[in-house]
Formats: C-alpha cells, sequence, structure tokens
C-alpha cells in the first residue's frame, strides 16, 4: 500500500462575463434637512431610509453590504446618477418648488466614490455625473388657485451610453470579491431642505461588466 497520498487544489469558480451594472437607492425626505446620501452600503433585504421597507431588486442588486460576495468581480467603466419625486403624503408641489428641489439636490452636491472607507477615488461636482439627455416620465399639470401645478415629473433617466467614464488608458478598473467600496453624496457648504410632504428616490450607477458564478 503507498505512503504517498495524491491531492490536488480545488477548482476555481468559472465566472461569466455580463454586461450588467451595479446600482443602489436612496430615499430623501422632504421637510428633514440632508447632509449626505450613501449609496452601496445597504444590500438587499435592509431597510431603505425613510420608507424602512426592505429593499428589493428595485432598489438594488448589492447582496452584501459594501461589497461584492465572493467569487464577484466587477469591471468598472463609470457612473450614471438619476432622481424620481415620489411618495408625495401631502399637499401639491408647484412648478416653482421642483425647479427649487432640483437646483437644491445639485447646486452645490459632490459626488464621491471610494475604495475603503477614507479616499474618494473620484471627487468632481454631481452635475457632471450624466443623467440622461431628456425628460421622462408620467407628469400631471393642473392650476390651483392659479398657481401652475407640477404633481410628478423624472428628469434626467440615467443611460447607458451616457456615462462618467472612470476607465483608466480605455481600461476598466477593476473591483475585486470583498474589497470593500461605496459612493456619497454631500453638501458640504450646507445642508438642503426638499419640500416637505415629498420624498425623493436618488439612484446610482457603476457600469461597466460584472463577472458572476456559473
Amino acid at each position: 500500500m503507498s505512503n504517498i497520498t495524491m491531492s490536488r487544489p480545488a477548482g476555481a469558480a468559472i465566472l461569466r462575463k455580463l454586461t450588467n451594472p451595479l446600482y443602489d437607492s436612496t430615499v430623501l425626505q422632504g421637510g428633514v434637512a440632508i447632509n449626505n446620501m450613501q449609496f452601496f452600503r445597504l444590500p438587499i433585504g435592509a431597510n431603505m431610509p425613510v420608507t424602512a421597507v426592505a429593499k428589493t431588486e428595485a432598489d438594488t442588486n448589492l447582496t452584501q453590504a459594501g461589497q461584492m460576495g465572493t467569487p464577484q468581480m466587477f469591471d468598472l467603466e463609470g457612473f450614471c446618477f438619476e432622481h424620481l419625486m415620489n411618495d408625495a403624503t401631502s399637499g401639491t408641489i408647484t412648478d416653482a418648488q421642483n425647479i427649487a428641489n432640483v437646483e437644491a439636490l445639485y447646486g452645490q452636491a459632490v459626488y464621491n466614490f471610494f475604495f475603503g472607507q477614507q479616499r474618494p477615488w473620484l471627487q468632481l461636482p454631481l452635475r457632471q455625473i450624466p443623467t440622461g439627455p431628456f425628460l421622462t416620465g408620467d407628469a400631471g399639470m393642473g392650476d390651483v388657485g392659479n398657481a401652475d401645478m407640477c404633481i410628478y415629473l423624472g428628469m434626467g433617466k440615467a443611460t447607458v451610453d451616457s456615462i462618467y467614464n472612470f476607465t483608466v488608458g480605455k481600461k476598466a478598473i477593476r473591483v475585486h470579491s470583498a474589497e470593500p467600496f461605496n459612493a456619497t453624496v454631500t453638501y458640504p457648504n450646507a445642508a438642503i431642505t426638499p419640500t416637505a410632504g415629498l420624498n425623493y428616490r436618488m439612484r446610482t450607477y457603476m457600469i461597466g461588466s460584472l463577472y458572476a458564478a456559473l
């Protein structure tokens, strides 16, 4: 009987390359001062801020907090950003209020992307993160007491062909399995306060290729 034991390492997982973005959402509450928004920190199943409803695939495709699971990885090419008004709880919002809200959301906002927790690897005004070239969504217009009213309007749907390019030498940046990452939108000059009774849903996309196990 041989005293030699033969062994071999377990085979590596086979990964499939998919043109699938990573995305995440948050909700801003009207009437409440906002200093920052955080993305890619709360995975599916965690409670969405403000609404306290568990996040689903409609909100994010992140399955772990602040990172991808093993053996996933992601080739990051760029970013998109979009916002929608939703969950109006009281009263109405005028055109002027909506314009003021959008200006506040974007005017002094800074978009930050992090590998790890400290150093931002991308930092620039939010206006430079593309939101799409057109108005989109259902719009309801009315007249209440001679004041124009906009019930709902989604501005600037993000598209994969309109992104902030994050490649280096035309090569995507690799995000590895279990590597921490996150994005924030901050308001360094002053907090913003959207119109009371109206919530805004904010969503950001990491555009690129997802590698997932077969």
